[in-house]
């Protein structure tokens, strides 16, 4: 913007002088025009021959025109031959410079096609006469980018042609075409295979074309008592373990199958200490009664014995059992699968029958139960104390009535008379030898009346 001031009226020997200088066409003179940067005051002084003067002042303010040239940017980039609207707005008229490569040089709204980059200007003037400029830049590319995001030298998708990177993983460098998988960097025509990892590397359309590829498993099984792997030839196991099977699979290929098993006991396990009167010698230990009859070659034997289960209201048979006892009171039974509460009675071949004081729970985990300890572990304290705080089951029963008597007695006397010996019932003492030895007791049990106590 432009204003011109005229000063007319007073004799033409009249000096005008201007200041500041910013923007004036000249600092004297009657007729100057200001076209300050910004807003600003002009002092104009006026001094006529005689030396007289006067001031007065002009202020000029500036109203800059907003021309706006619309374009996707500043710095514009298109490829050679693509054409670029260019929309002017904020004043009347337009012109252009240059108009190289333009539809026209004025006017709202033209269209760029420059042979080259090219920076256009555009003046705008509104109806005031006021004036502004705007300016764009078009550089035309000549710049083609691949996409390879692996960094593996072979490209994927349609390069771009741009002024700079599209993004990420672009390069200016020529590539091959054909990456199958752009974030792998071991994925990309031929390359080579690898083995196993279900992975098409060279791009081919096929996965471990050529490789040999073992199987390999693992199969885990809880059972009981045995489990037999129909994979591995039949084989039978009763043990706990990690088993291997190894195999030549049908690429020829060693192969290999892992097995964890479990075996759990799964009969119902009774474990008992007891002790019998005839065979007990001292010390928390019975004569080793098999060695010393010929039927046995263990020192650590006594003898066997029969343990039934009972139900605790029928008292009928559940279940019955042979285990050994041995000299130190121990024996183990195990029993068909149980879940209840049942009697335990013993049964040897020249000791009283005696039962267990009341029910015992019996199931899946191993029960011990301890007769010796006291004499009411046994039904109606039916036991014997051999040795302070030891109870033992009443011996010199030879006839499984249920009773010591007379006739246990007719028994074991006339096989002393015989001078029997080895395995036999009426040697009560389990000293190999039925004789006088073997009678205290019994005549001892007689006296006191002892017989099986049980419900």
């Amino acid at each position: 913007m432009s204003t011109t001031h005229t000063y007319t009226g007073v004799p033409t020997s009249t000096v005008y002088t201007y200041a500041p200088a910013t923007g004036l066409s000249a600092t004297t003179g009657s007729v100057v025009s200001a076209i300050p940067s910004t807003n600003t005051v002009y002092t104009v002084t006026a001094t006529d021959i005689n030396g007289c003067f006067g001031t007065t002042t002009v202020s000029v303010t500036r109203t800059n025109l907003p021309v706006d040239l619309v374009a996707s940017s500043s710095s514009y980039c298109v490829p050679n031959g693509t054409p670029v609207t260019l929309t002017s707005t904020g004043g009347v008229s337009y012109s252009y410079s240059p108009i190289i490569g333009l539809s026209s040089g004025t006017g709202s709204v033209v269209t760029a096609s420059p042979a080259s980059t090219t920076q256009y200007i555009v003046t705008g003037i509104d109806s005031t006469g006021c004036w502004g400029r705007d300016s764009v830049l078009i550089t035309l590319v000549s710049t083609t980018w691949y996409l390879d995001a692996d960094g593996d030298g072979y490209s994927v998708g349609t390069p771009v042609v741009n002024c700079v990177s599209p993004g990420a993983g672009y390069t200016t460098n020529v590539l091959p075409f054909g990456d199958c998988n752009d974030n792998n960097a071991f994925v990309y025509p031929g390359a080579t295979e690898i083995c196993g990892n279900g992975i098409d590397e060279n791009c081919n359309g096929q996965i471990d074309e050529g490789c040999c590829i073992p199987n390999s498993g693992a199969s885990s099984y809880t059972v009981c008592s045995s489990y037999v792997w129909v994979e591995n030839n039949n084989t039978a196991y009763t043990n706990s373990g990690v088993y291997l099977h190894t195999f030549t699979n049908a690429g020829g290929c060693d192969s290999i199958h892992t097995l964890s098993l479990t075996v759990n006991q799964c009969n119902s396990i009774l474990n008992l200490h007891l002790y019998l009167q005839g065979f007990y010698i001292g010390s928390g230990l019975m004569t080793p009664v098999l060695l010393n009859e010929g039927a046995g070659l263990s020192t650590t034997e006594t003898d066997s014995i029969n343990v039934e289960l009972r139900d605790q209201l029928s008292y009928s048979e559940v279940a019955s059992a042979n285990a050994m006892l041995n000299t130190d009171g121990t024996a183990s039974c195990t029993f068909p699968a149980l879940n209840g509460s049942y009697y335990i009675v013993i049964n040897h071949r020249n000791n009283v029958q005696t039962w267990s004081a009341s029910p015992v729970a019996i199931g899946a985990l191993p029960v011990s139960y301890d007769f010796a300890t006291a004499a009411n572990k046994a039904y109606g304290d039916n036991m014997k104390e051999v040795e302070s705080g030891i109870w033992a089951f009443f011996g010199g029963e030879i006839n499984q009535d249920e009773n010591v008597d007379l006739i246990d007695l007719g028994i074991l006397e006339a096989d002393i008379n015989d001078f029997q010996f080895g395995y036999i019932s009426s040697d009560v003492n389990g000293d190999g030898n039925v004789d006088l030895l073997d009678s205290p007791m019994v005549e001892q049990n007689i006296n006191d009346f002892i017989y099986s106590n049980h419900p």
